[in-house]
C-alpha cells in the first residue's frame, strides 16, 4: 500500500482510494486468472444449457463485462447452413444492453452498485 501510495501524484491524491481499489483488483485478477477462467466457463456453460436454458451472467467491471459481450455475441451470429441462404441460429442475447441494479438495490447493497447482468437463451 505504501508503494503504491507513493507513486501517486499530488494532483490524484484526492482519488487515493479508488487507485488502490484498482490496483488490488488488477492483482487479484492477475493472481487468480479471472478472466482466462470466465472464457473457460463461458465455452463449458453453454454447452451445458438445454433447448431454452438461459445462460446469465453477472459482472463486476468493464473487462468481465467486455468478454461476456464478446462471447454472447459470437454464440449468437447466425450460422448459414444450405446454398439457398438458409440459417439457424442456437442461442439469442436476451438483454441487448446490461440490467443494472436501480437506486434502491444499491442503498440497501452498495456492492451491487457495479453489478451488470446479461443473459443469453439456447433456442436449438
Amino acid at each position: 500500500t505504501e508503494i503504491v501510495e507513493k507513486s501517486i501524484p499530488r494532483k490524484f491524491i484526492h482519488k487515493k482510494n479508488s487507485i488502490l481499489s484498482r490496483v488490488w483488483q488488477a492483482i487479484r485478477i492477475w493472481v487468480n486468472d479471472e478472466h482466462l477462467n470466465l472464457e473457460i466457463f463461458l465455452k463449458k456453460a453453454v454447452t451445458k444449457l438445454k433447448k431454452n436454458g438461459l445462460l446469465m451472467i453477472i459482472s463486476f467491471n468493464s473487462l468481465e463485462d467486455k468478454i461476456v459481450t464478446k462471447f454472447m455475441r459470437e454464440v449468437s451470429k447466425k450460422i448459414e447452413v444450405d446454398d439457398f441462404g438458409n440459417t439457424i441460429q442456437y442461442f439469442e442475447i436476451i438483454t441487448r444492453k446490461a440490467i443494472k441494479p436501480t437506486d434502491s438495490e444499491v442503498e440497501v447493497n452498495v456492492r451491487s452498485r457495479s453489478a451488470m447482468l446479461r443473459i443469453l437463451k439456447k433456442l436449438k
